[in-house]
């Protein structure tokens, strides 16, 4: 996918933003419908990290990680997506569909 304009506040590594048909919440979120779930469940799965030591590396609790492989986070900000990506070991815009 091309790269699109940076999204404003955001530290120069991560300031980009997917050039997606599903438009960015408030410019620093990305709708819990943008992500591929089960992606970044076999990911994690496919390295070996239980939800627990994915959660800890990513510095979020099991349960917030719980709820964004779920479905039931409602958002998840361009920052979270971005160390989810390197505890997965991908590019952040991997973990979108």
């Amino acid at each position: 996918m091309p790269l699109a304009k940076p999204v404003a506040g955001c530290t120069a590594r991560r300031s980009y933003t997917i050039a997606l048909s599903l438009a960015v919440v408030n410019k620093h979120q990305y709708n819990s419908g943008m992500l591929d779930i089960a992606k970044l469940k076999r990911l994690r799965e496919k390295i070996g990290l239980s939800q627990a030591e994915a959660a800890r590396q990513a510095g979020l609790t099991r349960q917030r990680l719980n709820d964004i492989e779920s479905g039931r986070c409602a958002n998840v900000t361009v920052d979270t997506l971005d160390v989810l990506a390197g505890v997965l070991r991908c590019k952040a815009k991997d973990l979108l569909k």
